[in-house]
């Protein structure tokens, strides 16, 4: 829950947070999103340098700082974008759901090595939404299916997911992470768009 921020709020993290700084040293990773998840965050930004429409790319891993280098250290993440209206949502849904100030994310991720991003094995889907929340704010869910992806526009299993990111530790260390960053960035937001939302988005 962000219980102190808006829609549009959070739309401009999400375009803020992917344009480097203009005086963000090279090969250094992207510090709009270090100060989200600080013990895991190291770079994020759009594939294409532009908007969301080819992708995004982030180095992170997901064990809050442990150095758990063997399973769950640095590695690279490319998410793709999908269009819901592709797997069942219809026209009139997604009118009715955007009207409700409702916001959908899906997408599927790819691994790959975090300098060279040579693609790794495995894949996952990844679905948000984001709409108002009773009590005030913003409630943001997020769902995740390791191992699933989509192939020749059907979604599937992809049988070269490794093992050990088909295992209960593995999504138990990815929701404690998940759940520290959102609350983080829930105190970090208000702020951050007061101070930025009126510059360029690469003066920091």
């Amino acid at each position: 829950v962000y219980p102190s921020c808006t829609p549009k709020m959070l739309g401009w993290w999400f375009n803020w947070l992917n344009i480097p700084s203009k005086d963000q040293p090279a090969g250094r990773g992207n510090l709009k999103y270090k100060i989200w998840c600080p013990p895991d965050h190291f770079d994020h930004s759009f594939i294409n340098g532009r908007d969301w429409s080819g992708g995004v790319w982030s180095v992170e891993s997901i064990d809050l700082g442990k150095g758990e280098e063997q399973v769950y250290g640095m590695l690279g993440f490319w998410r793709h974008p999908l269009d819901p209206r592709d797997f069942g949502l219809t026209a009139k849904r997604e009118r009715e759901l955007r009207e409700a100030g409702c916001w959908i994310d899906l997408s599927t991720v790819t691994f790959h090595e975090p300098e060279t991003r040579a693609q790794l094995p495995g894949t996952y889907l990844w679905l948000t939404i984001l709409r108002d929340c009773p009590q005030g704010g913003l409630e943001k869910l997020t769902r995740l299916w390791i191992g699933y992806g989509v192939k020749d526009g059907e979604l599937c299993f992809d049988a070269t997911t490794p093992a050990e990111f088909l295992c209960t530790d593995y999504m138990r260390t990815f929701n404690i992470h998940m759940t520290v960053e959102h609350q983080h960035l829930a105190k970090l937001l208000p702020e951050l768009y007061a101070r930025y939302s009126d510059k360029p988005a690469d003066e920091v």
